[in-house]
């Protein structure tokens, strides 16, 4: 299974994104379980490049699901001004997502 945690501001705890055989699992790195989104459920998927004074290197995911969106990062927050650039990991779970969205025969709007 391929995981990645992202966590974008002070505002909001990390959170795996975890690709398991039916969906995204959900899970804070504080409160454990938040959830669970089904692929079926998945309408959208846009990447864009958007990068920041502070993040310059910073890539967006916009996963649009039949009850609302979410956005993941290339950078995940660790402090005030502090970034960390993880864009390897990104780019390996946009990859599997994308490959088990066709798997499921998702139709997904880029």
């Amino acid at each position: 299974m391929t995981t990645y945690l992202n966590r974008k501001s002070i505002l909001e705890d990390a959170t795996y994104y975890r690709l398991d055989p039916t969906g995204i699992s959900l899970m804070s790195e504080k409160d454990g379980e938040k959830g669970h989104i089904p692929y079926s459920s998945i309408r959208s998927l846009h990447l864009s490049f958007a990068p920041s004074r502070v993040q310059a290197n910073r890539y967006l995911a916009d996963i649009g699901t039949s009850s609302g969106k979410f956005r993941l990062s290339s950078e995940r927050y660790l402090g005030p001004m502090e970034f960390e650039d993880q864009g390897s990991q990104y780019r390996e779970w946009l990859r599997e997502l994308q490959q088990r969205l066709l798997q499921a025969g998702v139709p997904v709007q880029c």
